[in-house]
């Protein structure tokens, strides 16, 4: 059995660089050649979950030590904070959209929302996974909007970049992708 551990970067952000983050990620195996990567979205049939990240439904708690580098707190984060929230009507502060909702069924479903002003390269997540096979290829997904109003920041605000990593045990990067800048829309536009 091998194991891998899925880390999810967030760069260094100067100022009014608020973004909110669904972190629902599914690890899926959907199609046995060795050694192959594929840059698109896999739309063909694919196996069951390897595993599935959520952050649960009721009272907020916060990640196992070791998680994330950001502070947790409940309800709106300071910057450097996280929280696990799941309806937040009248947004976080004037620059924020309501947030009312993840993307999934989930009654009562949580999302992470992550301040990352003023944050030097951090780590969102950090999640060990299991029961990996060599000469397997698997699909990553993570879901993530962009919460800040269409005027924040005077109109120019540092936009949310992630990385994802899958690494090695021993901290080899097996497979990096960027996730682009998440563009301020006005609404939740959930991104996979």
């Amino acid at each position: 059995m091998n194991f891998s551990y899925l880390r999810i970067r967030l760069p260094a952000i100067a100022h009014c660089g608020y973004s909110l983050l669904i972190i629902r990620c599914w690890l899926l195996l959907f199609l046995l050649v060795p050694n192959k990567l594929f840059a698109q979205l896999w739309r063909g049939n694919l196996g069951a979950p390897v595993m599935k990240i959520t952050f649960g439904a009721g009272n907020s708690q916060a990640l196992p030590n070791g998680t994330t580098t950001y502070g947790f707190t409940s309800g709106c984060p300071e910057p450097g904070q996280y929280s696990l929230e799941n309806f937040l009507v009248y947004g976080c502060y004037k620059n924020t959209i309501p947030l009312t909702g993840d993307h999934t069924k989930d009654f009562g479903g949580k999302y992470m929302l992550v301040n990352g002003e003023g944050a030097v390269s951090s780590d969102v997540l950090v999640v060990k996974i299991g029961g990996l096979c060599s000469n397997t290829t698997y699909q990553f997904a993570a879901f993530l909007a962009n919460c800040l109003k269409l005027n924040a920041c005077g109109g120019t605000p540092v936009l949310p970049n992630l990385t994802f990593f899958i690494e090695a045990v021993d901290g080899t990067i097996l497979v990096s992708h960027n996730s682009g800048d998440l563009p301020v829309t006005g609404v939740t536009d959930w991104v996979e």
